[in-house]
């Protein structure tokens, strides 16, 4: 007979990041075999010892031995703190604790940007919206997306570029936020709070790739390697990857694919104001 684990962390099962994670906690010994729960799971029953929708915004932990339940970073700091006790005693420390707060709800509130899903079984586990969160996370990635593309128009795409480097990318990131909300409702589609996300996060990896591909050509022209048609070319492989990522994720949200078609003629009509074709 399978005995209760003292711990239970209640997990996002539909969320990947949430899965690996609780995965390593396992494998490392951090929790029990059977310590970690899937969230539609725990909401089948009857009697609950925790919140239901705080516990959709911050994974909750149930310690069965105490009867006590932690939330958010509160329950991770426990959970390491079992086999490193320092990291909970740090954690705890009020400057580090209100950094590792804020950190975490960050990422709760927008973890479904970074891996979309549809949540199955008995109830959702989607985070509550949060326009601050959401926000931030398409101005953080702005911020990113605009210092990497200045990095690799300059350096690699100076002979086509046109206008101000540095500031021209944050016009075109935050211009094609407004021009897809338009086309959202114009075509009366619904949730255009996940699709923004998705786009910040598109745009960060794309931001990814491109670093990757700078670090390359810079790479290779130290070495001597003539790079002047590669440098346009992975720029290229960008523009498809994060073509298909746009199509992929908007299949996963349920958003009409026509949005991808918006997407591609957003980035035709500026292309004219940033490169000479």
């Amino acid at each position: 007979m399978k005995t209760q684990a003292r711990l239970q962390l209640i997990y996002d099962q539909d969320c990947p990041l949430c899965s690996w994670y609780t995965k390593l906690f396992v494998k490392y010994g951090f929790l029990e075999k059977n310590g970690r729960v899937a969230f539609r799971d725990i909401a089948r029953k009857t009697v609950m010892d925790f919140d239901l929708q705080k516990a959709k915004n911050k994974i909750a932990l149930l310690d069965n031995s105490t009867q006590e339940t932690s939330y958010g970073i509160d329950s991770l700091l426990k959970i390491l703190g079992q086999k490193q006790a320092w990291i909970e005693r740090v954690g705890k420390f009020k400057p580090v604790y209100l950094f590792l707060s804020v950190f975490y709800a960050f990422i709760t509130y927008n973890r479904k940007a970074f891996a979309p899903s549809q949540c199955t079984g008995y109830c959702d586990c989607y985070p509550s919206r949060s326009l601050f969160w959401r926000t931030t996370l398409v101005l953080l990635i702005g911020l990113y997306v605009n210092h990497v593309t200045s990095i690799y128009f300059s350096q690699h795409l100076s002979a086509w570029f046109v206008g101000q480097t540095y500031w021209l990318d944050s016009i075109f990131y935050l211009s094609q936020f407004a021009f897809l909300f338009l086309v959202f409702r114009l075509t009366r589609q619904q949730n255009f709070y996940d699709y923004a996300g998705q786009i910040a996060v598109i745009s960060l990896l794309g931001a990814f790739a491109l670093q990757f591909f700078h670090w390359g050509l810079s790479g290779a022209a130290a070495l001597g390697i003539e790079i002047g048609m590669l440098e346009p070319f992975c720029y290229g492989m960008v523009y498809l990857f994060m073509l298909y990522e746009h199509k992929r994720r908007c299949k996963i949200l349920g958003v009409h694919w026509h949005m991808s078609l918006a997407w591609i003629l957003f980035r035709f009509a500026i292309y004219p104001f940033a490169f000479v074709l």
